[in-house]
């Protein structure tokens, strides 16, 4: 009977040291961008700067050249502000800002969205795309007077470790060569020595 509960040990043990430590995204360094992949253009490119940005550090990060489109993320959300002047997206498709570098090495991967505030017209819900690391926000259908605000939040998972895979499978393993030697060898020892040879 020791065993298995070796067994279940090991394998809560594994699942409790694959748990972040970093929840959220305050002093990671990420990248803003501003992109029209099909015409080549990259903003950070055309005005000469990196798109680095440190939450909870850098100021807002303008997206444009008349200071009128600008990003910036708090703990846990995205935010892009659009103004204080009006502007369009240019009605091209691939028009978009991306985050990216979210929770690179932490351990979470983003798993979902949430649009908290959004009164850019022209913004719908499916302009907004993620994958584990990174957010697009289409912005070619918009059409702003200024003062609006795009505000996403994330949600994250923990993504599991190898250790605890390995974890898992050692107590998973130990648990099956318990049965099995049990059903093989179904006396204890004391019981199997007391048998004449």
């Amino acid at each position: 009977m020791k065993t298995p509960f070796r067994s279940l040990l090991f394998i809560l043990l594994g699942a409790g040291f694959a748990l972040p430590v970093q929840c959220g995204l305050i002093g990671e360094t990420i990248n803003i961008d501003r992109l029209i992949p099909s015409e080549g253009f990259d903003y950070d490119v055309f005005e000469g700067q990196s798109g680095a940005y440190t939450v909870g550090v850098s100021s807002p990060l303008s997206l444009s050249t008349g200071n009128n489109e600008y990003a910036s993320t708090t703990n846990t959300d995205l935010i892009v502000d659009f103004g204080p002047f009006g502007g369009y997206g240019g009605g091209i498709p691939d028009h978009e800002i991306v985050f990216s570098g979210l929770y690179a090495g932490t351990g979470l991967s983003i798993n979902g969205v949430t649009i908290g505030t959004n009164n850019v017209p022209g913004l719908i819900a499916s302009d907004i795309t993620f994958t584990a690391n990174s957010v697009t926000v289409a912005i070619g259908n918009i059409n702003y007077t200024g003062g609006q605000v795009l505000d996403v939040s994330l949600e994250t998972s923990a993504v599991p470790e190898p250790s605890t895979f390995l974890s898992a499978l050692l107590g998973v393993g130990s648990a099956v060569f318990a049965a099995i030697r049990k059903s093989c060898y179904p006396l204890s020892r004391s019981e199997r020595r007391s048998f004449p040879s």
